[in-house]
C-alpha cells in the first residue's frame, strides 16, 4: 500500500474548521450536540489509530488504548479526587508505557502477532475489570461499573451543557490533525513510508524499524488514552463489558480505512460519515434487530475492501488527477489543431 498525504486545498479546509466550531452554538437539539460530541470523539480515535495502523503499516485493534484511558482517568476522578484535566494525561501516559512494552514483546515477530496482541490485550482488560472491583487500591465496582459523582463545573470537566465536550474533543482532533500534517512531512514520516512499503528493505538501508514504529505506537496509544479521559467524564459511568468490546475497536478501525489509512484527513472523514450512520441505525434497529448496525458495517468493510482498498480519500483523489489527465490531454489535443 502507497503511503499517501492527502492534500486538501486551504480554502475547504478552513472554512470547515471554522463552521464546526460555529455551528454548534446554534444548535439547541440535545440528540444532535451528543452526536457531534461523539463523531468529533471517533475522528480523533480513527485519526490516533491511523500512526500506528495506516502511517507504520501495524495493523491491530488499538481502540483497546482508548478504554483504558478511559477507566484509569475515571478511577483517579472517582477514588483519588484528580481533576481529570490532569487524569486524562495521566492515563494517556499509563496507556503509552503499557502500548511500549506491547510493542516491544511484537514488533520483531510478524505483523499478524502484533494484530492478536492487540486483541488479546482487549480480552485480558476486560476479564480483569470485570474479575476485580479494586485494582491498585482503586474502586472500578466491578461488572456493576463506575458511576461518577457529580460535582460540576470546569475544573472538573463536567458541564450542564455537552457543547463543552465537543470543544474539548474538537481541540485534541485539531491538534491531533495538525500533528499528522506535520508528521507526513518530516523525517519521520519518510521514515513510516519506507517502513509501511517495505521493513525489511527499511532495515537494511538504515532505518530503526522497531524505533519509528515504538514512536507510532506511544502517539496512537496517548492520544486514544487522552481521548478516553474525556469520553468517560462525557458519558459519566463506564463498565467493562461494553467499554473493551469488539464493536468499539472494529468501529474505530472501518472508519479509518473507509477514510483512507495513511492519510491525513482520511479517518476524519471516514468518521463524519460512518459514525451519524450508526447512530441513525442504532436509533431504528436497537430495540428490534440490536445486531444489524455491526452487520451493515461489516458490509461496508467488505465493499470497501473490493471497490475501494484504499478508502474514499484516495479514491477520490486518483479519478480528480485522471479528469485532471483528460481534461488536459484534450486541451493539448485541440491547441494542436
Amino acid at each position: 500500500m502507497k503511503l499517501k498525504n492527502v492534500k486538501l486545498s486551504q480554502w475547504i479546509v478552513y472554512p470547515l474548521a471554522l463552521i464546526a466550531a460555529v455551528v454548534p452554538l446554534f444548535i439547541s437539539n440535545t440528540y444532535i450536540i451528543n452526536l457531534l460530541v461523539l463523531t468529533t470523539i471517533y475522528c480523533v480515535l480513527a485519526s490516533a489509530w491511523n500512526f500506528i495502523s495506516g502511517f507504520a503499516g501495524q495493523f491491530g485493534f488499538s481502540g483497546v488504548f482508548f478504554a483504558l484511558g478511559a477507566y484509569i482517568t475515571a478511577g483517579m476522578f472517582d477514588t483519588c479526587k484528580i481533576t481529570p484535566w490532569i487524569g486524562m494525561f495521566i492515563a494517556a501516559a499509563v496507556v503509552s508505557v503499557i502500548a511500549l512494552g506491547m510493542g516491544y514483546l511484537t514488533f520483531s515477530l510478524k505483523k499478524t502477532y502484533f494484530t492478536l496482541a492487540t486483541l488479546a490485550l482487549l480480552n485480558i482488560s476486560q476479564l480483569i475489570f470485570v474479575q476485580n472491583k479494586v485494582i491498585l487500591g482503586i474502586d472500578f465496582k466491578g461488572t456493576a461499573g463506575l458511576r461518577l459523582p457529580w460535582i460540576g463545573g470546569l475544573a472538573n470537566m463536567q458541564f450542564m451543557n455537552n457543547r463543552g465536550y465537543y470543544y474539548i474533543a474538537l481541540a485534541i482532533l485539531v491538534l491531533t490533525l495538525i500533528l499528522t500534517n506535520v508528521l507526513v512531512r518530516s523525517k519521520m514520516g519518510f521514515y513510516f513510508k519506507a517502513i509501511n512499503t517495505n521493513p525489511m528493505a527499511a532495515s537494511s538501508l538504515g532505518v530503526n524499524v522497531m524505533k519509528y514504529k515504538q514512536y507510532a505506537q506511544v502517539l496512537t496509544a496517548f492520544i486514544m488514552g487522552l481521548i478516553g479521559g474525556v469520553y468517560v467524564m462525557y458519558i459519566s459511568s463506564i463498565e467493562p463489558i461494553s467499554m473493551f468490546s469488539y464493536e468499539i475497536v472494529f468501529n474505530i478501525m472501518l472508519m479509518a480505512l473507509v477514510g483512507g489509512r495513511a492519510t491525513v484527513y482520511g479517518p476524519t472523514i471516514g468518521a463524519i460519515i460512518l459514525m451519524p450512520l450508526y447512530a441513525l441505525l442504532r436509533l431504528w434497529f436497537s430495540s428490534k434487530l440490536p445486531g444489524l448496525p455491526t452487520a451493515i458495517f461489516g458490509l461496508i468493510l467488505m465493499l470497501v475492501t473490493q471497490f475501494m482498498p484504499e478508502g474514499l480519500v484516495p479514491f477520490v483523489q486518483e479519478k480528480l488527477h485522471l479528469r485532471k489527465t483528460r481534461l488536459m490531454g484534450q486541451a493539448d489535443t485541440a491547441q494542436a489543431k
